[in-house]
């Protein structure tokens, strides 16, 4: 008679008990370890990315200030707009 088993799903875990999940996580742990060129790079993007989003907030401050103390002139109003299209491009082309 045969036995009435259902069947063992794994879960895809790092390091788990699991013959899957220590597969898995052995394979893994290779790429993403402390030092690899992988995680190196993603935290020289974030850094980038970081001091793209400090910039882009003191240009959006700084052409606000522009902005506010324009006093209806067109000239300056034109120059704080131009600071928020262009953003961060026009200082570094």
């Amino acid at each position: 008679m045969p036995s009435s088993t259902t069947p063992t799903l794994h879960k895809i875990t790092t390091g788990a008990d699991t013959p899957t999940g220590q597969v898995l996580g052995t394979l893994g742990q290779d790429i993403y370890e402390k030092g690899s060129i992988v995680v190196y790079i993603g935290n020289i993007i974030a850094v980038v990315l970081g001091f793209l989003g400090v910039v882009m907030i003191g240009l959006i401050i700084y052409s606000g200030i522009l902005w506010m103390t324009a006093s209806g002139n067109d000239e300056k109003i034109k120059t704080a707009q131009g600071h928020l299209r262009r953003g961060p491009s026009r200082y570094l082309s």
